[in-house]
């Protein structure tokens, strides 16, 4: 009997091995992906649905008490750091109506926060505020990113002008959360439904393994906003070429618990959709240690990003951190991928 030839026989071997690999991933991809809206997506959009209805209701109540403003900056940075834990969601409910950009408008990279909030402030024109049409109106004034320069910055306007702007503001926020929500969990076309059925008929998901692959595509993406304009843009080159006020969220001085969270958040949804599917333990531990790594150097770092970048210890201190997520960025771009036998697929940053 004649032999195969052994690059026949290897060939064979490879793409048995590559099938296996994939085969496996799709039979656990249906609890995994379940698990991850049940266990991390919902209960990150109630968090974020009560927060900022908590923010809605601090501003609609003392917007002009004496105290009012600290109270709504606290009751921010609490909705805004909701709004961190589930900002690596790039699919779904959040997508209709272009929520995700209404949330938050950033990054600016052509000042149209500033332009549009200042148009809006010199207008006094109550009928701009009404909830259908400030909903369907400029996306750089609806969310996070003008409601920070209000609370933290020296806008224009009148105050009781101001503080009407500001409760449309956290309206118009506390029902996009709602939506969203709601969008998930509520109906037989929720998004609930569609992870807990993908599969030939679903009108989204034509299988688990194509959503479980825009989960990691989430995860991904994330790193890369994370690593790129997060850390990279604020730090520039060196320390002469920094620029501070491209960190995000630098009035309130949130930019490094933003960063922390979107860390802890993704360690989650690594932990729930893929740690426990993957066979290799070695590759896991390594991934692990990466998060870990991560937020520990993160918590290491005693000033805000804005004046970190201009410290000379502090900066090192935030170069270690990009150091940190670049080397995780990889084990989960290449690593994890083909370990799992999934694809990245389309990056939505490209082209931003």
């Amino acid at each position: 009997m004649q032999k195969p030839p052994l690059a026949g026989c290897l060939l064979a071997t490879l793409i048995a091995t590559q099938l296996a690999v994939a085969s496996v991933a799709a039979g656990d991809a249906d609890t995994a992906n379940l698990a991850v809206a049940d266990e991390h997506i919902v209960p990150a959009y109630q968090a974020l649905q009560e927060q900022t209805a908590a923010l809605d209701a601090a501003a609609q109540a003392g917007c002009l008490a004496p105290d009012g403003r600290s109270q709504m900056q606290n009751a921010f940075a609490s909705a805004f750091l909701a709004w961190q834990d589930i900002q690596h969601i790039r699919f779904g409910p959040v997508q209709y109506l272009s929520r995700d950009f209404r949330f938050q408008m950033w990054p600016d990279k052509r000042g149209s926060v500033g332009k549009h909030l200042a148009r809006l402030l010199a207008s006094g024109d109550p009928a701009a505020l009404e909830t259908a049409t400030f909903a369907s109106g400029s996306v750089a004034v609806q969310g996070f990113s003008a409601l920070e320069r209000l609370l933290y910055g020296s806008e224009g306007g009148g105050r009781e002008w101001q503080c009407q702007v500001i409760n449309a503001i956290t309206n118009n926020l506390q029902q996009m959360a709602t939506d969203t929500l709601v969008g998930w969990t509520t109906g037989d076309e929720s998004h609930h439904r569609m992870f807990a059925t993908a599969g030939d008929g679903n009108a989204l998901y034509d299988s688990a393994g194509e959503l479980s692959g825009k989960l990691l595509n989430s995860l991904h993406t994330q790193l890369e906003l994370v690593i790129d304009r997060k850390l990279r843009r604020p730090l520039d080159d060196n320390m002469a070429k920094a620029r501070p006020k491209r960190a995000e969220a630098w009035r309130s001085g949130l930019s490094l618990p933003a960063i922390t969270r979107n860390i802890e958040a993704l360690r989650a949804l690594y932990r729930v959709g893929f740690a426990r599917i993957l066979g290799d333990k070695a590759l896991d531990a390594r991934i692990e240690a990466g998060f870990e790594s991560a937020l520990a150097t993160a918590a290491g770092i005693g000033l805000p990003l804005h004046e970190a970048v201009k410290d000379d210890a502090q900066r090192q201190q935030l170069e270690r951190l990009l150091a940190d997520l670049e080397r995780l960025a990889q084990d989960i771009g290449r690593e994890l991928t083909s370990a799992l036998g999934l694809s990245l697929g389309f990056n939505s940053l490209d082209g931003d």
